[in-house]
């Protein structure tokens, strides 16, 4: 229980004022809790549900091998879906569905991060979605947009400060 003051007469007294506050129980009590989060600091977030980090692990884990996915099908210049998805017998039908397909039935370990990335969401959810595709495609070639952006931003900073410094002509 903490009772406030009034005015400033009241906080100057020698035992219920500012000067008692360090060595009331509640003060005492708070200061020892303090202390005790300092030495092991760890979020409300992860203190009201301990599983957090290891589940936060996984989803990485999870988004991981889903950019490694799209980098590997960019770099062999496959087409990522088929005009109609729902052909199963199409040739050639979904090159992204099919490699996803391919890597769920050989890796249990992805199995079991695709699982508990859909038991966090009330809907199926797993991300690989076209919508989803192409929105994690459109955030991917931002990201190298714009780091070619500032290589070539790089080297013609490097190219005018070589034009201007020369070696001045000998006469």
């Amino acid at each position: 229980h903490v009772d406030g003051f009034d005015d400033w007469s009241q906080a100057k007294r020698k035992n219920r004022g500012l000067k008692g506050h360090d060595t009331c129980k509640s003060h005492v009590v708070a200061m020892a809790k303090w202390e005790l989060f300092k030495k092991n600091p760890v979020s409300i977030e992860n203190r009201l549900n301990p599983d957090r980090p290891r589940v936060v692990q996984g989803n990485r884990e999870y988004f991981k091998t889903l950019m490694k996915s799209i980098k590997f099908i960019t770099g062999q210049g496959l087409a990522f879906r088929h005009q109609d998805e729902a052909e199963e017998d199409a040739e050639n039908r979904d090159n992204w569905k099919d490699l996803m397909k391919l890597l769920f039935d050989t890796n249990p370990e992805l199995v079991k991060l695709k699982e508990n990335v859909l038991s966090q969401h009330s809907i199926h959810v797993d991300y690989t979605s076209k919508r989803i595709f192409m929105t994690i495609v459109d955030i991917m070639g931002t990201l190298m947009r714009d780091k070619i952006a500032a290589e070539v931003k790089l080297i013609h900073l490097h190219n005018t400060f070589a034009a201007t410094s020369a070696e001045p002509e000998r006469v």
